[in-house]
């Protein structure tokens, strides 16, 4: 990448220069699978807020008074959670072990399920 956009990290990259990379650059560039990942990672933390809210709603509906005394515990536990999963992903998609589309949103695809399922079984 510094070959194309000078002594820009990876992470300094605007969305444009990223997406102009990968439409030019062929899959088996050398840097492909680094900026597709951080292409990916951009977009999944910015959901994760909205996936967070999600799964927040979902456990207040379904709690009563006496169980909210663990909430800040069980909020601290769910981001360590989250945080573990989406570094996991991430070290997935730079071994390639999985494709960086899989591996940086499993995390949230996991929060998602959960986010649905506690919303449904509060909503009962």
């Amino acid at each position: 990448i510094n070959t194309v956009y000078g002594q820009k990290s990876t992470q300094s990259l605007s969305l444009q220069e990223i997406s102009e990379f990968l439409s030019t650059q062929p899959h088996d560039h050398a840097e492909y699978t680094t900026i597709h990942a951080e292409f990916h990672k951009r977009w999944a933390i910015a959901i994760a807020s909205l996936l967070f809210a999600l799964v927040g709603v979902g456990l207040g509906i379904g709690t009563n008074r006496r169980q909210k005394s663990g909430g800040l515990a069980l909020s601290l536990t769910l981001i360590v959670l989250y945080w573990v999963l989406y570094v996991t992903g991430d070290n997935l998609a730079r071994a390639q072990t999985l494709p960086p589309t899989i591996a940086i949103w499993l995390a949230n695809l996991l929060f998602l399920a959960a986010g649905l399922i506690l919303f449904r079984r509060g909503w009962r």
